[in-house]
């Protein structure tokens, strides 16, 4: 192999770029100052050794030089101009422009190459901040206009979750939102990475570390850190972004990624401050609809759900039954006599009543169980997962707490109440919506008819005659 040029030598050894020729088989032939520089490899270290250079070109890269190599070798071009990226002896990275000509033997060969490769990582960071700026201005118009095109809470949440931690390749993000009191957040979305064991389940602003940083109002970066069941933990290698969501000063929420140490920088809290302010007007603006939509929902006197609420949600109530295999009980409450109580102690006392009734149905049934007022005297009780010997059970425990409610009337003296209760249970008696709410309905107007202040519970001819069967057995 010829000697390098004293013209090229010359050149090479004033330059900050890094000058080389490398021979396919023996390795680097010479290397100039500069690849020491940008590198961090003295020449000794890398001299006349096979695979050195190639070693130094990082494995996103190796691909792209390669086929260069190969158009050199194969006389394609007799230069080659490619952006590698190299490595360095401290482990970082650097951008490199590769020039390259073919450096040939006596016979032609094509048996190296002398090559100048210039860092230009400042300017391809200069050029990827840019590309992220615009990609990021675009995420945030694209998530502000779906935000304001979605008024169920959920959905809103979902969304900003999703495509916060889409867009920084974070591990998982979570959304804390507070609840009533103003102090207490909880986990409303989460994407990604997370285990039930590491969502936080509660977080009160001002305790613990996690709720100082959101009680602060500033986005914060903490490296070594990892959320685990609402604590921030130290975690090697892992950092916690947590950008809060604020409205007219007060902290509604909080916007949380976390992911690779490396991965997750400052730009990506800038990111997370950004999204986390557009979220917390779209999100006040999905509460307040919400509570407008729940308000309308609401029976005004007693607070039970209204009829069209009634009529809406059991249909779905029964489209989850048949999906996932539970009955569905209803039962029909009637206050008997509310007329006779409007005309002699005044309608006051008759809307303390049914006041009075819900209440205290709301406390004797489950969490899971719901009341709706279906007409003036008359409430719907519908109880998921509720089979018809469980709701003649029921029936009567609520027959039992019933007979003890009594309203205070204006002379002091306290009035007892008495109640009719009809039901039936869907699909063990009837076996759609109408039939289900006609065949309750009809049972409480037959307890009523009875004599009121007892109990009529539908049940089909198959479920009586299987009834019947057991019982005598």
């Amino acid at each position: 192999m010829e000697q390098t040029q004293p013209d090229f030598q010359r050149i090479a050894q004033h330059s900050a770029d890094i000058y080389f020729r490398l021979h396919f088989r023996e390795g680097l032939a010479y290397v100039s100052p500069g690849f020491e520089a940008a590198l961090g490899y003295a020449a000794e270290e890398c001299l006349h050794q096979a695979q050195v250079f190639s070693q130094l070109i990082d494995g996103s890269s190796q691909d792209e030089f390669e086929s260069a190599m190969s158009m050199l070798r194969s006389h394609a071009q007799p230069s080659i101009t490619s952006v590698v990226k190299l490595r360095c002896k401290d482990g970082g990275l650097i951008w490199a422009e590769l020039f390259g000509i073919a450096v040939e033997n006596d016979v032609g060969d094509v048996v190296g190459i002398d090559g100048v490769a210039r860092d230009v990582s400042e300017h391809l960071q200069v050029t990827e901040l840019l590309s992220r700026h615009t990609h990021e201005q675009q995420v945030l118009l694209n998530v502000q206009r779906d935000l304001w095109s979605k008024l169920d809470l959920k959905q809103t949440c979902d969304l900003i979750v999703n495509e916060s931690q889409r867009f920084l390749k974070a591990d998982s993000c979570i959304l804390l939102l507070t609840e009533t009191d103003g102090i207490t957040l909880r986990a409303l979305s989460a994407m990604g990475d997370v285990t039930t064991k590491q969502l936080p389940q509660i977080v009160r602003i001002g305790e613990g570390l996690l709720g100082r940083v959101v009680q602060l109002g500033a986005p914060q970066r903490l490296e070594g850190r990892s959320v685990s069941g609402g604590q921030l933990r130290d975690e090697a290698g892992k950092t916690v972004l947590v950008a809060p969501l604020q409205l007219e000063g007060q902290v509604t929420g909080a916007l949380i990624a976390q992911g690779n140490a490396v991965a997750l920088g400052q730009a990506d809290l800038k990111f997370l401050e950004s999204i986390s302010q557009a979220a917390a007007k779209a999100i006040d603006n999905s509460r307040s609809f919400q509570e407008v939509r729940r308000q309308a929902s609401i029976d005004g006197l007693t607070g039970a759900f209204n009829r069209r609420f009634f009529e809406s949600n059991l249909v779905n109530e029964l489209g989850r039954a048949d999906r996932l295999g539970y009955a569905v009980g209803l039962l029909f409450v009637d206050v008997d006599d509310l007329k006779v109580i409007n005309d002699n102690h005044g309608h006051l006392v008759g809307d303390d009543v049914l006041r009075s009734l819900v209440k205290l149905l709301k406390r004797k049934l489950r969490e899971t169980d719901w009341v709706a007022r279906y007409g003036g005297d008359e409430f719907a009780v519908v109880l998921p997962g509720c089979s018809a010997d469980q709701l003649e059970l029921l029936a009567g425990r609520l027959k039992k707490s019933l007979a003890t409610l009594k309203v205070d009337l204006p002379n002091g003296d306290r009035l007892p109440v008495s109640f009719s209760i009809g039901g039936s249970v869907y699909p063990e008696s009837v076996s759609v919506t109408e039939n289900l709410v006609a065949a309750a309905d009809n049972a409480e107007r037959a307890a009523k008819l009875a004599g009121g202040n007892r109990i009529v519970i539908h049940r089909s001819h198959l479920d009586r005659r299987q009834r019947s069967s057991g019982d005598s057995a």
